[in-house]
């Protein structure tokens, strides 16, 4: 049980890490996605000030996630855990 809670927290540092990583790139290949194609929060053109603020930026007015994308995720996590678990009980 102790480990649960630094299970959440590493899961939770690594996605903020790849977020952060993955906006940078996305920055950097094509900036329109920041500025077109989401809403004004930043008034620059930095790349890198654009992918920072970004990746920081929690919108939470928009439409809600239909339960039957939430339940497909879920299941497609499963399905790629399982067959994690099974490759590598194959490699031991």
């Amino acid at each position: 049980m102790v480990e649960t809670p630094k299970i959440i927290l590493v899961c939770v540092l690594a996605a903020i890490v790849y977020g952060a990583i993955h906006d940078q790139i996305t920055a950097r290949i094509c900036i329109a996605y920041f500025t077109i194609f989401h809403p004004p929060i930043l008034a620059t053109k930095s790349p890198t000030v654009l992918g920072l603020g970004m990746g920081s930026y929690c919108d939470m007015g928009g439409p809600p996630v239909p339960w039957v994308l939430l339940l497909t995720m879920g299941c497609c996590a499963m399905v790629a855990g399982f067959a994690g678990l099974s490759w590598r009980l194959t490699v031991l």
